[in-house]
């Protein structure tokens, strides 16, 4: 899970000075912001089937 919070943290930084730059319009902002919650569920819906999954397991 630590990888996870480590990843986000990376990809803030990395918007953080996107947006100081100003490399990027707005329009690819939203694409980041998508992308960064995409992956953040994908992450939780893993999350999730794995502790499921052992809960049947220890069952």
């Amino acid at each position: 899970m630590m990888g996870m919070n480590d990843m986000m943290g990376r990809c803030m930084d990395a918007m953080g000075s996107m947006m100081g730059g100003g490399m990027m319009g707005s329009g690819g902002l939203i694409v980041v912001l998508l992308l960064v919650l995409l992956v953040w569920l994908v992450g939780l819906a893993a999350v999730g089937a794995l502790g499921l999954w052992a809960v049947k397991k220890l069952r």
